[in-house]
Order: C-alpha cells, then structure tokens, then sequence
C-alpha cells in the first residue's frame, strides 16, 4: 500500500514492471503502476498488461508509438472486456521529421470491471509498435482532460519540445517520445529535472513515457537521447 501523503488515504500498488507508488506531498494524482511492450515485427495489434488490474475510479494513460512512418487507419485502443479509452485530439503527433508517430489516450475513471489488459489495434499497414500504460490513483473529484499538444525537432541530444501548458495546478502531465538516436533517460521511475520515466522503461532503446503528478505551470518534455530527430506528445489531465 502506498499513502497519499498529507491527505492519510492509501491506494493499492502493484505492476509487472513497477510495484511501488511514486508520491508528491499535496498532489491530486499518485503513480500506482506502469508497464510496457515492444511488437515482434511488423504488426497490426500490440497489448500491454497491467497487473493488478486498475482500480475502480483510478485513470491511466497510454501511449503508443509507431516505427514505420506511414500514417495508420482505424486505431481503436480498448481493455479485454471492450472498454475504450479516448485518443487525445492532437494524436497522432505530426509534421515531425522522426518516423516515429506518437497517439496518446486515456481512460479518466476506470469502471469496475477494468481488464488489465490494454490493446491498441489499426487496421493498416502492419508496422512495428510500442505501447506503455500507467495507472494513477486521483484525490477528490473525478478527472477530466484538459489539453494536449505534439512536437518534434531537427537534432539533438536533448527533446524539449513540445512545452505543456496545464489551465489549472496539481494536474497530472503524461507524455512520451520516439526518436532516431539512443534514448538514455529518463528511465522507469528515475526522474530527470521535473519529470519521471513511466513504470514500463525505454523499449527498442528509442521510446519511452514520462509524467508529472503535480504540474502548474507551462514545462517542456524531457528525454535524452544520442542526437538525432523526434516526435512528441503530451497530455494534460485535471
């Protein structure tokens, strides 16, 4: 069990990858889990697995990023037992050099019968995939979204871009990233400057998820990779 520390209410933890809560004194959102998954190959499907499954009113995000470069059709994201999770507005991120499209969704309150199962299917053209998904206890009132925006860039061994600009304090920021060089940080549940890599680690050593569980103001993303070009997306939830 892990406590929501100045508020004295626990939620359970548990995960593949990560069985532990990350916590921030005052913060609305608690990290209880996260887990990822690469695809053998070309494919037109890729599920990940959170286990336990989600708790009943908790939210989780996922993310999941393409390699082949060529936009998809059909996307749907649902659990085992066919409930949907929303696609953000600005996925996938677009207009970016990388061959790396990031989609980014989320499921606000989960319902109690919640699979821990997660699948994204499309119906083409098969490509390779990875797909990351991190549940989050939340405090007081049901979430909601609030906004999300992509970004990308030329070079580097820094990927800033884009900044996200919460509208209200204490929302949660999810937010993930593909590109051409070798990323290197954040790792799963290590923090680099604000933010925290996702339970589910770098996959194919070019993609990975992080978060904030108390975001107030306008941060840019933060990953570290060998230079190369990008894709991102964020995500603001309140």
């Amino acid at each position: 069990m892990i406590t929501l520390e100045g508020y004295g209410q626990t939620s359970v933890s548990g995960g593949t990858s990560f069985s532990g809560g990350v916590t921030v004194a005052g913060a609305r959102f608690t990290h209880v889990q996260g887990n990822s998954s690469i695809t053998a190959g070309s494919q037109t499907t890729i599920s990940v697995v959170l286990t336990p499954a989600p708790v009943t009113g908790h939210v989780v995000c996922v993310a999941l990023l393409l390699s082949g470069g060529t936009p998809i059709t059909g996307l749907t994201i649902k659990d085992a037992n066919n409930n949907s999770y929303t696609v953000t507005p600005n996925s996938p991120s677009s207009g970016g050099p990388a061959p790396f499209p990031v989609f980014l969704a989320y499921l606000l309150s989960a319902p109690s019968n919640a699979s821990a199962t997660i699948t994204a299917a499309w119906t083409s053209p098969a490509q390779g995939a990875e797909l990351f998904a991190d549940e989050f206890a939340v405090l007081g009132a049901a979430a909601t979204f609030d906004v999300d925006i992509a970004g990308n860039g030329l070079t580097g061994t820094t990927i800033n871009s884009p900044t996200i600009t919460p509208a209200h304090s204490k929302e949660l920021l999810y937010a993930a990233a593909g590109g051409t060089g070798t990323m290197t940080a954040p790792t799963a549940n290590a923090t680099i400057g604000v933010w925290t890599g996702a339970g589910g680690g770098i996959q194919d050593a070019a993609a990975m998820a992080e978060y904030i569980l108390n975001g107030s103001t306008a941060t840019a993303v933060n990953f570290t990779q060998t230079s190369g070009d990008w894709d991102a997306l964020a995500m603001a939830i309140q």
